[in-house]
Parts: structure tokens; sequence; C-alpha cells
């Protein structure tokens, strides 16, 4: 046990990119609408191997619970129970545990690969795997390469991990995956050729060969279950199908925001140059109050994806109060603590 604990805390020996996003939420919680920024580079890979939406969302959800740890430890834990009971709340597992074992092994042998101007990679998705069938508790590897492309999401889709793991047609889990990167997007269009979605999709060779099987099969289902739920999904989506005489040649989806999530950007930028403004006068928190703010946070099990966006908000609040805070860092604990149960 002592040697397996020794593994689990090994940091890793080089140093990874800062994330530009991190999740929100708690994954086990259906109630709490977790979200995964993904990078769009992931994203959008093929997946070579047998590869289903339950690896997806399992694969998914593992990232997830590991978010905190990708840049420090090798190994990361969870327990297979707590995965199928959420995912069974979501409508989206089978009894017992087999069928996530099942699912953990298939994505040991899958792998993602892709080629660019610059670079040809590939990487498997689970670099290892072990799984204590009494308890249910999993241990699990990224491999190193895996983990700088999950980190370097500058360019990200803030996916959302309970209504995609809720996504049932057999190919909705890699259309939500694809069309999110879209959402914030000035021109929020995506359009490829049919060979490329199919790729996108991971849909097997010699199968829904003819177009019209892939349209009715893959293509409008997953369609309709992201349009029959947008506010959850966080977007609806329209499509086009472009042909070449008789023959569809391309297929171009445009990507709507959901308006409720439109006024919460509208709130957020506002909030934002609220921030901006305070900073522009230099005005910054003790250090030790950040930290103690971070710690509190911490050890409550909670998480600000934005800490510098707290604070500037905190300071803003803070001016705005006819009566001075006498004590600044317990203030901006309590005013933290309440933040970040608001967003869980």
């Amino acid at each position: 046990m002592a040697r397996r604990q020794k593994l689990i805390d090994k940091v890793l020996p080089w140093e990874l990119p800062k994330p530009a996003a991190k999740p929100t939420g708690k994954v086990l919680d259906p109630q709490s609408d977790a979200t995964l920024p993904l990078s769009n580079g992931l994203s959008i890979r093929r997946c070579i191997g047998n590869y289903t939406s339950v690896d997806r969302k399992l694969w998914a959800t593992l990232i997830a619970l590991a978010w905190e740890n990708l840049n420090k430890k090798r190994i990361h834990e969870a327990n297979l129970r707590d995965i199928a009971r959420m995912f069974r709340e979501l409508k989206s597992g089978d009894n017992g545990i087999d069928w996530l074992i099942a699912s953990a092994r298939r994505l040991e042998r899958s792998s993602l690969e892709w080629e660019d101007d610059e670079e040809i990679g590939s990487t498997v998705l689970l670099a290892g795997l072990k799984i204590i069938k009494a308890s249910g508790k999993i241990y699990y590897q990224f491999s190193d390469f895996l983990i700088e492309e999950i980190l370097d999401n500058k360019l990200f889709s803030r996916l959302r991990l309970h209504f995609m793991i809720g996504l049932n047609s057999k190919y909705s889990v890699s259309m939500y995956m694809l069309l999110a990167r879209a959402v914030n997007m000035r021109r929020p269009i995506i359009e490829m050729t049919v060979d490329e979605l199919r790729n996108a999709l991971s849909v097997p060779k010699n199968t829904l060969s003819l177009f019209k099987h892939f349209k009715e099969r893959a293509i409008e289902p997953s369609i309709s279950e992201i349009n029959d739920n947008s506010l959850a999904a966080g977007f609806s989506v329209q499509v086009e199908y472009i042909t070449a005489g008789r023959k569809v040649e391309r297929v171009r989806f445009t990507v709507k925001k959901h308006p409720i999530l439109e006024a919460d950007d509208k709130r957020i930028k506002a909030r934002v140059a609220t921030a901006k403004a305070v900073a522009d006068k230099g005005k910054r928190l003790p250090l030790a109050a950040i930290e103690k703010a971070r710690e509190a946070i911490d050890s409550a099990g909670l998480v600000i994806p934005d800490m510098n966006l707290a604070e500037a908000d905190f300071l803003a609040w803070a001016e705005s109060r006819p009566v001075p805070i006498k004590n600044i860092e317990t203030a901006f604990v309590v005013f933290c603590k309440k933040r970040a149960s608001t967003l869980h």
C-alpha cells in the first residue's frame, strides 16, 4: 500500500502548460452542472480503436476527476461505484460496474492520432490501469503527451459534463464535443466535408457508407438530442447540406448560444469591466489574504475558477461600502466561500 501511495504522489518530470481554464462544479454530483474545458484539438481528433460513446463519457469524467493533480501526480484514483451511480442518475448506465471496467479497458487500448504542419503525434487514452474488484477503486494514468495536450487549453470547449453523459444516441457525444468548440467563435460555424465529419464522429470504416444512412442514423439523432435540451447543452444547432449536383459534398453547422447563457456572458463582461477599473487604480489584496482564501476553499472541497476575478469583485464591493472593512483577510475568505458555494 505504501509503495502504491508513493507512486500516486510522484511528481511529473517537466514543467507543463498552465491551463487557461479549469473545470467547474462537482463531477460526481449530477445537480452541480459540472463543466470540463477540453482543448479544441482533443475534441476533434480521430480516435483509433473500438471507442464507444460510453468510453468518451468515462474518459471525460476521469480527466475531470484528476484535473487538480494532472501536473502533480503520475497515478490518479477514483471509485467506479461512485461513477456508475452518477451515470445511472443521468439515465446513462447499467447496473453494477462491469460495463465501466470494460469501458476503461477499451480506453487503454484506444489512441488519439494527429498530424498538422508542425508535427505528427499519437497517444493512448489511458496509459495504465489497475482496478480493485472488491472495492471498485480504479487507479489510472495518462501519458505525459496527453497531459500536455489537456492542460494546453488556450482554445477550449467548455463541455457540460452531465449533459454529455446523459446523451443517448450513438454519435451524440462525438457531435456535441465537435460543435461545442464553435459556441464562442465570432463566426460560430463549422463546415466539413462528409469524410471529415465521419472521421470527427469516429464512424468505423464500411459503416453508414451511404450518406442517407449516415444522415438518418448519425447526424439527425445527434442534432435532435442537442436541440431538444439546448439550455443544458448550452447551444442549439442548425444543419445545412451542401450539394454538388445530387451528391452531398459538405455539411455546415451553425451554432447559437442559448439566450440565458448570452445574458450570463453580458453580466460577466460587466463584472470584468468593473474589476479592470479597480485593478487600474492599482489596488490589490495582501498576498496572505489570497493564500488564506485558497486554503479555505481547498479544505472545503470547493473551487473558484478565477481567483483574480474574485479578488477584483471583492475590492469593488469593499470600495462601495460606506463603512470600511475591519478584517480584510477574514472578509475575503467569507466572500470566496459564498462565491464557490454558488458555483457548486
